[in-house]
Formats: C-alpha cells, structure tokens, sequence
C-alpha cells in the first residue's frame, strides 16, 4: 500500500525554488543528482526552467500522471493544491508545509479537511509538518536537507515524527534503509509503516520515533505481529507529569503517560530504549547478530579489573557469567601454570606471559565459542597501539579477534581500551563486529540480543476469564446507587466488603449493630476521591459509644479539610484486619484502552509507587508477571513469621478486573484500595468507579 510513497514512478514538487544548487533545497535537482531514475518534476507558479528543466505552474499542466506529489507551499494553498492532485490522480501526497494541526485551530480545521478529502478520494497523505521519506535502495529521497544518500543502504526502517531522526540516520539507527518522517500523522500511521517494513525483505530492524500514538490498539496488534519476525526498537518523546497531576483517581495518578507507553510496548514486543545511543547500538547488534535464546556470557580480559567492571555489568543487566563446560576448563588449564585455576571471567595475562597474548587470545575465543554453555563472548583488549601500523600490538590482536567474529557462531563483542580505542572500534564496525568504549555498552547490548529472543518465543495471550453474565453485569452498572458497583465486580468474581450507605448517625448505628462489631466508619461523599487524605476512614470501632465519637470526629475532620464540602452520609462495614493491602485498578488511555494497575496498596499507594502496569485484558501469565515485579511480592509470600497469602486468588482478580474493562470502556477508572488478600480468597474494602 505504500510503494507509490517510497518508490514511485512519477513525483511532482509542488512550490520548488527557482533557484539552482542544493544549498537552495533544490528537491529537483537533489534527486536527479543522487541517481533516482523515475519521472521528476517541479511546480512554481511562475513557472519558467531549472538546469535545463521546465517548471510547471501547477499540477494540471503535469504531461503525464504521477504517483507521488510533495507540496511545499504556505499552508493557505495547501488543501487546493491537494484537490489538484486528487484531480491528477496523484496516489500519495507528502505535506511538507508546517502550521497545521501542529499550530492554531485555523491550522487544525485545516487539517481536518485534508483527511476528509483524502478519505473521500482514496489518495494518501504523510504529514503535514513532515521531512518526507528516503529510500537508499533506490536512491530516492525528499529531504530538503543536505542529505546524501548512503552509497551501501543498511537494512534499517525508520518512522519517526520528527525531523531529527530523518537527518540523522547514520548516528541514531547506523544508516538506513528506509525511512519516514510521519510528521502530525493525519492520515498514514505508524501500524501502517510498521507492517511494510515488516513485509519488506530488505528491512531487518525496525526502529521508531513516538511523540503520540492515535491508533493504539491498532499499533499494538501490528507491532505484535511483527515483532515475532523483526525487533522493533521505540524511543518515546514528549512524556509529560501534567497527565498524572490531574488525574483523579490513584491508578490514573500512577498510570501516567510514559507508564502507560510502556505496558503497550512490552504488549506489542517493541524494544523501548532510552536515547539515540542505545538505539544506534542495538539496530547494529541485531543487524549483525541473531537473538540470543540464553544469557550466559563469558569474559576474556588481561586485566582483572576491567575483567570485574564487565562481569557488574552483566549482572545489571541480567546477563550470568557462564559456568564454562569441563571440556572448556581443562583446554584453557594447558596453557596456564598447575596453580592457576581458569574461572570466568577468564583473566589470560599469566598464560600470556607464558606463551604470548595472541596465541593465549585465539585458544580462549575459539574454545569459548564452541562452549554449548556460553550464550556470548565479552572479549576485553588492549589498545595501547595503533591498530594501522604493521606489526603493532593492536594489529596483531585484530588479527586474531576479527576471523573468529566474522564466523558469526555467537556474539563476541569487544572492548577496546588505551588511546587507541575509537580506532580499533572503527575497524571492528567495518568488518560489522560490535566494539564498544566500555563493559556497559557491551553488556546493554547483549542483554538487548537476549531480550528479543524472549519477546520473538512469548506465547500467545490466554483466553479471557468466563463471567456468570455480560448482559446482567450491563444492566446493573447503569443502576445508579453506589451498591451497583459492588454488584458488577461480585458479578466479575472480584469480592467486596458488606457495605452499608447510613446517611445520619442514628442509621449508622443501627447497620453497625447489624454488622456487628468491630466496624470501619468511612465518608461518603461523589466530592471525595481519597478519603484517608481528609480524615474520612475510621476504623476498628468497638462498640456504639465509640461509633458516635468517630462519627463526629469523622465529619468534622473532612468538613474541616474541605469546607463547604458536601458530605452525604457513611459507609459501614465490618473491620477485617490481618492480610495483605494491594491497589488493583484501571485506567482508560484515549489511544491504548483499559491500563490494569497494580501494587502495594493502603495509604501508600500513591508514596511508594510500588506497582505495574499491562494493557487489558491480561491472562494468569501475566498476571502473575505483574504481581513478581512488584516489592509488594515479598510480603504476598509471608515476611518475618506472617503467613503467605492466596497469590492464586489475587491472579484471577487481576485477570477479572482486566476483562470487566475490556467488556465496559465506559469505566473511565476504578480503584480497589485496599484489595486485602488474605490466606484464602481476596476482598476489596474500598472502590471507587468512574463513569464516562
């Protein structure tokens, strides 16, 4: 659906400059210069010629149709423009042109009608505020910038929404392949360039540059698909803290946009990385490398502190330092002294001394490579010489590293350390072997590696949870008492306290009687999100005397808090200590849906920020995943004498609160807080719902 943007038969640049050479962005001239070999022409609405080509004064007067037009006016001649091209049966536009939806409302309604327009007729568009495309496959490209087209074009697919990346290339993905800079993404989105690049044979590595996601389930169900073929790596731009500051409820308040970006990322399998380096560095290591199914790494060093800074690394990262085979041990024990024990990391400066560091160097890589206990090789080397001289020790050391990494049996990666480093680096990249400054980078790296070998073999998603009844759950949640919100979640298999609505103390102690004592005395008030924040949660209540001492207390303290506050009474319910508190709830995201938030719960939900974070719905698997990534875990399994809780329980409530959102987007948010879990079966003692 996309060929006639990156490789069209027939383009047109409409408001072209009159003016010769490329430091006039001379599309024209550019394209014919770097070797494009379809039809070009150029549009002025003087018209006229350029380096013996004739300028079009509009695209009626085009000879013959073209598939592509790139536009490049002021934005008030835009949209008649685009109807020009409509009429010329142009295929795809790009909109270069800024001041749009990326500007004022005049710019926006602007917008607005292009993409009307376009649907109308078929014809797509990139942008507007776009940079265009590139194609270094066959030397086509709308950059107004200085760009020159790579003469060996890299297996790379970007799409982006900023012009930083399209101009870039080289240093944030390594080079490039194909790329497009989506600008305000009216109309082609990121799914849509995501799925050519996946069906591209060209392409191997992905990468991507997010402000904003419009489609989000869309992008999710594609990048899902393609990322079990090709890793897809996602820098995300422009996360704000103004989202979490407004937001009402504690799973809206801790479900802030980059968490929420985050939860979709890890749904769809994309890699997120955390700038333009670690992007450049794992688009060359899955070029050159295949995933890693294990994580354990060998290191070689002569030196044994370096030798340690990378073995932290590894750690940090989740790496292990391989347990090397027995056959490995005793091949590297010939050529070091009886007394030496060779452990991992391997230190060969001894053997070194003894039979000379090259040849000590090749035995070490080659028997590591073959090791069926080792995932990937750090190899630590010196630079201390200049690897062009002949006969210099760094030659001498290429010379044996390069030949056993090209054989490309498993990742080695070096790292080079003296003054001579970035040149050894520069001859290990040409002969595509990863070389790094430090332990760090190498071990990022591998980790990367290892961690597309588990998103490429994540198994599918389980079926969702069976309910007793969608069709009654609807029907009680536009009952408009408060008491429909615990009859949904009961309906959902998801427990809640007995509570009871007293409007007055004398009915307040009427229900506690009922209950029976001890009780928990809390405010009800629709005004009131957070009742432990104003003073609006007693609990262990005794008898009827204390009843009415916490009653007054109680609405004097939030009267106090929020004057002029409108309080409608208190909800009783029956004190349940001992268990564990957690926070369950969800949040619905404009572009990716319901977000199910986990966590340590109480009073700290929000101070500890002790949670995460999945997009709906989510299967026990998951589940499971949320509840481990949390420090709260430890206290699930029992700390310091106190029992473990029914974990299995917590699961399926999980799963179930996933799939009531799933089944109502009306509900905006919903809190359980605190979700008490306790030796068997999970009750929430606190709920709060908010309806669309």
């Amino acid at each position: 659906m996309l060929d006639f943007f990156f490789e069209p038969q027939g383009v047109v640049f409409v408001g072209i400059s009159t003016r010769p050479g490329r430091e006039e962005f001379n599309f024209l001239q550019n394209i014919k210069a770097e070797g494009y070999q379809g039809k070009a022409y150029g549009v002025n609405p003087q018209g006229g010629m350029l380096g013996g080509e004739r300028l079009y004064r509009s695209v009626r007067e085009l000879p013959e149709p073209v598939e592509l037009a790139v536009i490049m006016i002021p934005r008030e001649a835009v949209i008649d423009t685009f109807k020009e091209c409509i009429a010329a049966g142009v295929k795809g536009v790009i909109i270069i042109t800024q001041g749009f939806a990326d500007a004022d409302a005049v710019g926006k309604a602007m917008q607005e009608e292009i993409v009307h327009l376009a649907k109308e007729s078929g014809a797509r568009v990139i942008g507007p505020n776009s940079m265009g495309l590139t194609n270094a496959f066959n030397r086509f490209s709308t950059l107004f910038n200085y760009w020159d087209i790579p003469e060996r074009p890299v297996s790379v697919g970007v799409a982006s929404q900023t012009g930083f990346f399209t101009c870039s290339m080289p240093f944030t993905s390594g080079g490039v392949g194909l790329s497009m800079d989506l600008g305000n993404t009216a109309d082609v989105s990121f799914a849509e360039v995501i799925s050519y690049y996946d069906r591209n044979s060209r392409i191997k590595v992905i990468t991507l540059h997010i402000e904003d996601i419009k489609e989000g389930r869309e992008f999710i169900r594609v990048a899902g698909e393609a990322s079990r073929r090709k890793p897809i790596l996602a820098i995300k731009g422009g996360v704000s803290e103004t989202g979490k500051k407004a937001a009402a409820s504690h799973c809206g308040s801790l479900a802030g946009e980059g968490e929420v970006y985050q939860a979709a990322f890890k749904r769809a399998g994309v890699i997120q990385v955390k700038d333009t380096e670690d992007l450049h560095d794992l688009c060359k290591a899955f070029l050159y490398y295949p995933p890693l199914q294990n994580n354990r790494i060998a290191i070689v060093s002569p030196t044994g502190g370096a030798a340690i800074m990378a073995t932290d690394a590894c750690e940090a990262h989740g790496l292990k330092v391989a347990s090397l085979a027995p056959e490995t041990l005793d091949y590297l024990r010939r050529f070091s002294p009886e007394w030496f024990e060779p452990p991992n990391p391997i230190d060969l400066w001894i053997a070194g001394m003894a039979q000379g560091y090259e040849k000590t160097l090749q035995e070490a890589l080659e028997a590591l490579m073959v090791d069926h206990n080792v995932d990937a090789v750090i190899d630590i080397t010196p630079a201390i010489d200049a690897p062009t001289r002949d006969n210099s020790y760094g030659r001498t050391f290429l010379d044996v590293i390069i030949p056993i990494a090209r054989k490309k049996i498993k990742p080695l990666v070096v790292w080079p350390f003296g003054t001579h480093t970035l040149e050894y680096i520069n001859i290990l990249d040409k002969n595509e072997i990863l070389g790094f400054t430090g332990g760090e980078q190498a071990a990022r790296v591998i980790a990367g590696l290892y961690r597309y070998g588990i998103i490429q073999n994540r198994p599918q998603p389980g079926s969702p949870p069976a309910v007793v009844s969608r069709e009654r759950a609807r029907a009680i949640l536009k009952q408009p008492h408060h008491q429909a919100i615990i009859n949904v979640l009961e309906e959902y298999g998801v427990p809640v306290v007995v509570t009871y609505f007293a409007p007055e103390l004398d009915t307040a102690l009427g229900m506690a009687g009922a209950v029976g004592y001890p009780v928990a005395l809390k405010i009800f008030s629709p005004a009131i999100s957070h009742k432990s924040d104003v003073g609006g949660v007693k609990l262990n209540i005794q008898n009827p005397e204390e009843l009415r001492v916490a009653y007054k207390d109680l609405i004097a303290a939030v009267k106090s808090k929020i004057p002029g506050i409108a309080v409608e009474g208190v909800i009783i319910q029956p004190y349940l200590p001992g268990g564990v508190e957690v926070l369950l709830g969800v949040k619905q995201d404009p572009q990716f849906g319901p977000v199910v938030v986990y966590g340590s719960g109480g009073i700290l939900a929000e101070i500890v920020a002790d949670v995460s974070f999945e997009l709906a719905p989510v299967d026990d698997a998951t589940a499971w995943q949320m509840i481990t990534r949390t420090r709260s875990y430890a206290l699930l399994k029992g700390v310091r004498g106190s029992p473990a809780v029914d974990i299995d329980s917590l699961i399926q409530a999980i799963v179930s609160i996933g799939q009531l959102a799933v089944d109502f987007p009306e509900i905006k948010e919903l809190d359980l807080n605190p979700l008490m879990v306790y030796r068997q079966g999970v009750m929430a003692l606190d709920v709060r719902m908010v309806i669309k």
